[in-house]
């Protein structure tokens, strides 16, 4: 199994979670690119790889992007030699792996839409779309994608020849440690946030989250609603951006945990990276997810589990399978539309649309904080996507092919 590194996201998570499971009845190999995994990741997992790790780059000793994947593509090739099938995550291994050794099966997962994703600079992404992205899909042996709505977008790209080589695999969480999770302890400091009106965010701080544009309809919703507080889970490349963009708006500031005790009145709290934040989200009135590209996004199914509201932008088929029992219902339903678990918004990076999310967030704000949801009910509602449903059609997939 190959992807790039073993970081926080949730392609990452879903990518433990599947080799785990597939370790059952298969002797499984992680391969990864980078070799800083020990160091950075392997301590912190929420979900540990248990079996092998063989980074790429260990033996990787040429200069330039050219080099290192030359050198990475001869050491997939020596892999290869001793597994009967590779299993790529991510664009960057799905490439790798169809471009290696032809003698075993190779299945590429897309998890999201490269359509879609904003964060690609506009030649980057045109060069993937036109010629990359089909290469990929051509030579895979088969191709799995994260929902069937990005299944659809992608039959859409290939030759009819190509379509019955790709299959939608839904989900890969865990719904009773799930929901396990989401009753766990919470430090006191954190704990208090709750006694205001909350709104949390959660995931990697980058671009393609869309947390700006949160914090830009989050500074008029205030105005309403005085008292109204922010907390953001995670950590990553704009930490410095975004915090920044709260002082230039007049909000002030906590950084991690040490700041938020010595601060505890802050407006917008910068929580960092946090084990099982899923526990976090009970003490919110709603939690907001506001990126410009997903698949079926773990955070949004974490929300569901611990059975907090979930204010969610259509950025992609995943967000409706997600929060609606019947996603079929609302295809032609004008944005937002009210479902099972929450609300369904217009993009939040359309400045035309700004208007309706500050209504959104001002209603779930002033909203009294709800009852929660039995965890029978919560797991029940997230069943659908748990990795023992979605690791048997794996296995069976695998068997096909072999």
């Amino acid at each position: 199994m190959l992807i790039p590194e073993l970081g926080y996201g949730g392609a990452e998570k879903s990518f433990i979670s599947l080799s785990n499971v597939l370790r059952a009845s298969n002797e499984v190999t992680i391969v990864v690119f980078q070799n800083n995994y020990r160091e950075h990741y392997s301590s912190s997992f929420e979900v540990k790889p248990l079996s092998e790790v063989i980074a790429l780059d260990d033996k990787v000793y040429a200069v330039g992007v050219f080099g290192r994947w030359y050198c990475r593509w001869k050491e997939l090739n020596k892999l290869k030699l001793n597994h009967d099938v590779c299993i790529s995550f991510l664009s960057g291994a799905n490439l790798l792996n169809v471009l290696s050794s032809r003698r075993i099966p190779s299945i590429v997962s897309v998890r999201g839409s490269i359509s879609l994703d904003y964060s690609i600079a506009s030649f980057s992404l045109c060069f993937w779309k036109t010629i990359l992205m089909p290469l990929t899909h051509m030579l895979a042996e088969h191709v799995v994608t994260s929902s069937t709505g990005l299944k659809e977008e992608i039959c859409r790209s290939m030759l009819k020849v190509h379509r019955a080589k790709v299959s939608a695999i839904e989900g890969y969480v865990d719904s009773k440690s799930l929901v396990h999770d989401s009753d766990d302890f919470i430090e006191r400091e954190v704990s208090s946030l709750g006694d205001s009106p909350l709104l949390i965010l959660c995931g990697r701080l980058d671009k393609v989250k869309g947390f700006n544009h949160v914090i830009r309809v989050f500074v008029v919703a205030k105005e309403k609603v005085p008292d109204a507080r922010l907390l953001v889970i995670g950590d990553g490349p704009e930490l410095n951006s975004l915090t920044i963009l709260c002082k230039q708006n007049n909000l002030s500031v906590a950084n991690g945990l040490s700041e938020l005790i010595a601060s505890p009145n802050s407006d917008v709290v910068f929580l960092g990276y946090r084990m099982k934040p899923i526990r976090y989200f009970k003490l919110a009135r709603a939690l907001v997810l506001s990126s410009l590209n997903e698949g079926i996004p773990n955070v949004l199914i974490e929300g569901v589990a611990s059975g907090v509201r979930c204010i969610a932008s259509d950025c992609s088929p995943g967000i409706r399978l997600v929060l609606s029992n019947d996603p079929t219902k609302i295809i032609h339903a004008s944005l937002p539309v009210e479902v099972e678990h929450g609300i369904i918004m217009p993009r939040i990076e359309e400045q035309s649309n700004e208007a309706v999310w500050v209504m959104s967030l001002i209603s779930s704000l002033q909203a009294m904080p709800h009852k929660r949801l039995s965890r029978e009910f919560r797991e029940k509602s997230i069943l659908k996507f748990d990795v023992r449903k979605s690791g048997k059609e794996w296995i069976n997939l695998i068997r096909d092919l072999n």
